[in-house]
């Protein structure tokens, strides 16, 4: 899917949608934001691939942590890069 983005609302909506699919247990919704070739590299180790994406990061990711939410309380964005910032642990 490829979508383009317009406007900051549109930014915004698509990060909230992409987190919100984060919040439920659909697998299939949650790897459909990400590439066949997704490369993701958190602290020690990179996972290569939707598959390996599903098998060693979302499937253990929503069992360990069902109905999550994120919040973003603000974000900055510019040509292909979006950080959300969300609020600090108090």
């Amino acid at each position: 899917m490829t979508v383009v983005i317009a406007s900051d609302s549109d930014v915004r909506a698509f990060i909230e949608e992409y987190l919100e699919a984060w919040s439920g247990t659909d697998e299939a919704l949650i790897l459909s934001y990400y590439s066949e070739t997704i490369s993701l590299e958190i602290p020690g180790t990179i996972i290569n691939g939707k598959a390996a994406l599903r098998d060693q990061f979302v499937r253990p990711f929503v069992a360990g942590f069902p109905g999550n939410r994120h919040v973003v309380k603000n974000m900055i964005f510019g040509k292909d890069v979006v950080v959300p910032l969300q609020p600090a642990a108090p």
